[in-house]
């Protein structure tokens, strides 16, 4: 836009795109769903993070208390998954694995079979660890190594759904395939697997940390098994990971 001082008229220039310009649209709308849900676990952190009373209240109201969903608040099974409270690291981690399993997977999935995945196996997640832990509580008067969670306190984060992406693409990308990634990507698929390695083998394996590793597990699993049958039904496989020269 313009001013014209003679005629003090503003004259309006259309902005235009070229094809570059359309073509970056194109691959950045490729990756939608993986970046409305960052944001969505950034918006979250920020905002849950900027009053402590604030931070503890919502992880009580809205966070999964496994004794509390048993008892039919179901809500929470769907609410915990945004919850990133008060740990920066774990904000960061999660965002990371999930930017980066979105960058291979969501492309393949699409936007609406990639946010199912996510939703669900984030819900299954908490829902199996849950009834686990009550199982263990009421029949072993003990709790799992696998999970150090208490059956009474908030269990918070995206982990569960992000290890669902994680396990629909070891069931996605096909062996084939991945000599025709490019490197940066392969690259990916590595650190990938290192996380499978240690969030689904080795941590719950190793002493106590502040992580509900059933969660990971059962997550794991549940996008494996929701890949698996879209596969089935969809002839959802991955050659659409194409030749790049990138």
């Amino acid at each position: 836009m313009y001013h014209d001082k003679t005629n003090r008229v503003k004259v309006f220039v259309p902005v235009r795109f070229t094809r570059k310009d359309v073509n970056h649209l194109q691959q950045i709308k490729k990756y939608r769903a993986t970046l409305y849900c960052a944001l969505l676990l950034i918006v979250t952190y920020i905002f849950l993070n900027s009053n402590y009373s604030l931070m503890v209240n919502s992880a009580e109201a809205l966070g999964n208390v496994g004794d509390r969903v048993l008892s039919g608040e179901f809500y929470r099974l769907f609410t915990a998954i945004w919850l990133e409270n008060g740990s920066l690291l774990a904000l960061i981690s999660n965002l990371i694995l999930l930017l980066l399993s979105g960058f291979l997977i969501e492309p393949t999935l699409g936007s609406k079979r990639f946010t199912f995945i996510f939703l669900v196996t984030g819900v299954l997640a908490f829902l199996l660890a849950d009834v686990t832990v009550k199982i263990l509580v009421d029949y072993f008067y003990t709790y799992s190594r696998f999970d150090i969670m208490s059956f009474s306190q908030p269990l918070l984060g995206a982990s569960g759904a992000i290890t669902g992406i994680l396990g629909s693409g070891i069931i996605l990308i096909s062996p084939k395939e991945i000599p025709q990634m490019t490197r940066r990507k392969q690259g990916i698929l590595v650190i990938l697997n290192f996380f499978i390695l240690v969030s689904v083998i080795i941590i719950p394996l190793l002493t106590q940390f502040n992580i509900s590793d059933l969660t990971h597990i059962y997550g794991f699993i549940s996008g494996a098994a929701i890949a698996f049958i879209l596969s089935r039904r969809n002839n959802l496989v991955v050659n659409t990971i194409k030749r790049e020269t990138v």
